[in-house]
């Protein structure tokens, strides 16, 4: 049985820098994927190189930014601790759109998308550090709260037994016969 995947918050926030660039890596490589396969499906190449040059223009920037921001964030978490942690996650996070701003040859892009990932990764991190996100999976979706029948069925269902309620309304079958018309 295999040993179980490793999490961004399994470790304190500046330690094990590797394992955490290298689960940075593969959230940007998964993130690149459908981008990947929507270029290569929508522009045919007649080589394999042609191919994977075409994937490494979106892989490589998104796996690069998800590492610039893992080994900023963490890093500057370690080495300069009177930094709240939040603000180093928005450093690392306007690194990351720097680099995808390089990618583009863009400083416009660079800027803007430096400032939005760094907006992201503050809240990000201000959501884990409230509780609000599950805490095995970075950048998870909040916690829903999970409504039973009586809550989604509402007051109606409460007040009235299920007998004194009106039958729901079904459409009337259509005969074989008004069928026979359309084939052919």
């Amino acid at each position: 049985m295999p040993g179980r995947q490793y999490y961004w918050y399994d470790t304190p926030d500046g330690e094990d820098l590797l394992l955490k660039t290298s689960f940075a890596c593969k959230i940007g490589f998964a993130a690149s994927t459908p981008a990947v396969a929507t270029d290569l499906s929508l522009n045919p190449q007649k080589h394999l190189r042609t191919y994977l040059y075409r994937a490494g223009r979106y892989v490589v920037p998104a796996m690069g930014s998800a590492a610039m921001f893992a080994l900023t964030s963490q890093l500057l978490i370690r080495h300069v601790p009177q930094i709240k942690p939040e603000y180093s996650y928005m450093i690392g996070g306007a690194a990351a759109g720097t680099v995808v701003g390089a990618a583009t040859r863009s400083s416009v892009v660079g800027g803007v998308l430096g400032f939005y990932f760094g907006i992201i990764a503050w809240i990000a991190h201000d959501l884990h550090v409230k509780d609000a996100y599950n805490p095995k999976v970075f950048g998870s979706f909040p916690r829903r709260t999970v409504l039973n029948d009586d809550d989604i069925l509402g007051a109606d269902y409460r007040k009235a037994p299920l007998m004194s309620l009106p039958p729901p309304i079904a459409r009337p079958a259509i005969s074989p016969s008004s069928l026979d018309a359309w084939m052919i």
